[in-house]
C-alpha cells in the first residue's frame, strides 16, 4: 500500500480532522497517540464515514514506541507516504514563573520527539521508489513569542529551526519536509475549524513545495489573541466550546491573574484591579 499516512499526536480535534481529510483524499490514515480508547472511538467514527483507517498506541516521547509505530505501519500496511508530527504540549507560563523542569518536559514533547520520529521516518525504504512527506505542526509563537506561553514559544522556535534544516537536508533524497505554522488558536475563528486546517496539510503533501506554510494568512489584521479569547465571554456557547478544547487556559489564568489585570487596569494589586473594574470581574466569573 503506497498511500499510508501516519499521524502522531491524533486527538479529537485537528488529529481526527487530519485523518478524515487524508482519508477522503484516498489515503489510509493510521492515527497514533497515548489514548487507546480515544483512538478506538476515532477509528470507528472514520469507518462510519467509509474511511479505512487503523490506530496504534504510542508515546511520542518514547523512541522505542515510535520505532514500533513505524514497524506496525510497514508490516501491516506498508511504508508511510506521509508522516505528520502533530504533538504539542500546550502548557502555559510566563517569564515570572518559568520552571526549568517544565521547559524540559515541553522540549521533549515538542522538539526531541519530532527529531527522533522524523529521523526514524527518513530511514524507511527507498525514497526513489517511495517518495515521502514529513509534515510538522508548528505555531505562530515561534515567530512572535507569546507572553503567556513562553516555554511553548521557545520550543516552537526550536522546532521551526529544525524543520528548516531538515527541509534542506532531505530534499535531494525525494523527502519533502513541510512546517505547518498554525498562527491562531482553534475555536477563535471559522478559519481555525479543524477541517479547514487539515485541508492545508493535504494540500501541502500534494504540492511538496514550501518549507513553511503559515496559516491563517498573516496579512489579515488581527487583535491580541488574549483579547479575542476574552471577547468569547459575550457568547456563552462559543465560550463553553472553546474552553472544552482548551481547558488549560482557565487554569492558567487562575494561577496568573496578573495577565488579565494588565488588559484592564494599571493597578498591580490584583484584588484592587478587580474591584475597580466590573468588566474584569464579570469576565473572571465566566472564565473561572
Amino acid at each position: 500500500m503506497d498511500n499510508v499516512v501516519v499521524i502522531l499526536g491524533a486527538g479529537k480535534g485537528l488529529g481526527f480532522a487530519l485523518a478524515e481529510a487524508f482519508g477522503k483524499a484516498g489515503k489510509f490514515p493510521i492515527i497514533v497517540s497515548k489514548k487507546q480508547k480515544e483512538l478506538q472511538e476515532m477509528t470507528a467514527a472514520l469507518k462510519q464515514e467509509a474511511i479505512r483507517a487503523d490506530y496504534f498506541v504510542a508515546d511520542a516521547t518514547k523512541s522505542d514506541q515510535t520505532a514500533k509505530m513505524f514497524e506496525f505501519s510497514i508490516t501491516k500496511y506498508g511504508i508511510p507516504e506521509t508522516f505528520i508530527y502533530n504533538v504539542t504540549d500546550m502548557s502555559l507560563d510566563t517569564l515570572a514563573n518559568l520552571d526549568p523542569e517544565k521547559i524540559s518536559k515541553l522540549f521533549k514533547a515538542n522538539v526531541i520527539g519530532a527529531i527522533t520520529a522524523t529521523q526514524q521516518c527518513a530511514k524507511l525504504g527507498d525514497e526513489i521508489i517511495h517518495p515521502k512527506n514529513i509534515l510538522l505542526t508548528g505555531g505562530g509563537a515561534a515567530i512572535d513569542p507569546v507572553p503567556f506561553a513562553v516555554s511553548l514559544s521557545l520550543t516552537k522556535a526550536a522546532l521551526r529551526n529544525y524543520a528548516f534544516s531538515l527541509y534542506d537536508a532531505l530534499k535531494e533524497r525525494n523527502i519533502y519536509v513541510g512546517l505547518l505554522t498554525i498562527d491562531d488558536i482553534q475555536g477563535l475563528s471559522d478559519a481555525m475549524e479543524p477541517a479547514q486546517v487539515a485541508q492545508v496539510y493535504v494540500d501541502a503533501a500534494h504540492a511538496r513545495k514550501d518549507r513553511e506554510i503559515i496559516y491563517p494568512d498573516r496579512n489579515i489584521e488581527r487583535t491580541d489573541i488574549l483579547r479575542e479569547i476574552l471577547d468569547l465571554t459575550n457568547d456563552p456557547k462559543k465560550l463553553a466550546d472553546f474552553l472544552k478544547i482548551h481547558p488549560e487556559i482557565p487554569a492558567f489564568l487562575k494561577e496568573n491573574p496578573e495577565v488579565l489585570v494588565k488588559l484592564f487596569a494599571q493597578d498591580t494589586d490584583y484584588s484592587v484591579a478587580i474591584e475597580k473594574n466590573p468588566e474584569l470581574k464579570a469576565i473572571l466569573k465566566k472564565l473561572l
